[in-house]
């Protein structure tokens, strides 16, 4: 069940293996299969739909957490969070992340004690962070970076978000905006390691280029 066919990567966390299966057209699935023999252990169905994707899913290492985007017709997506027991696969709560015009690249909700970090969006075609309550899925905040925004990172008492513009810093309390350290040109990735921002960008000039940006 489990095979190169998967559309998101898998997660490992103790002796379960996690999954999403979108090998399906109208149906996903959200699989978890034991790490020594590949047994299953619990299977979350989303669907049926014109369109329906799983996200790479998270966890906690006691839940399970994964978004969902799904094709309505015509140009209308929604989006939704799941959070799901890791050992049942019960279904502890569901957040709406929104409706959007397009369909957009589905990236994992980011755990950081006690909160998830998702991509949200709000009609017709902005892109949001919100912080959510890892407990019950309750909106804690959400702010709008600029056009663009890509993927988030967590780190340093901060959230990170890639943007057409570069990498915006947000405290990870309040959501506030703290500065915009790389205004360069479109990111393409980046990462965090300890007071460090490694960011490879598109440059109007150069192909490439890679800075990193130092917060010690």
């Amino acid at each position: 069940m489990c095979s190169s066919d998967l559309w998101s990567a898998p997660i490992v966390t103790g002796n379960t293996v996690v999954a999403a299966d979108n090998r399906g057209s109208f149906r996903a699935s959200l699989v978890a299969v034991a790490l020594g023999n590949g047994a299953q252990r619990w299977k979350v169905d989303f669907g049926p739909h014109l369109v329906t994707k799983v996200g790479p899913p998270s966890t906690d290492g006691s839940r399970v957490y994964v978004t969902v985007a799904r094709y309505h017709g015509g140009t209308t997506w929604r989006y939704d969070l799941y959070a799901y027991d890791l050992t049942t696969g019960a279904q502890a709560w569901t957040a709406q992340l929104g409706v959007m015009g397009r369909f957009v690249s589905l990236r994992p909700a980011l755990y950081d004690n006690g909160y998830l970090y998702a991509l949200s969006v709000n009609a017709p075609n902005f892109l949001l962070v919100t912080r959510y309550r890892a407990s019950d899925g309750r909106v804690q905040w959400t702010a709008q970076p600029a056009a663009g925004l890509s993927d988030l990172a967590v780190g340093g008492g901060a959230v990170w978000a890639s943007t057409s513009g570069g990498v915006e810093r947000y405290d990870i309390d309040t959501g506030e905006l703290l500065d915009m350290p790389v205004t360069a040109g479109p990111v393409r990735s980046f990462a965090l390691a300890g007071p460090d921002v490694f960011v490879d960008r598109k440059s109007t000039r150069l192909n490439s280029s890679h800075l990193v940006i130092s917060y010690a």
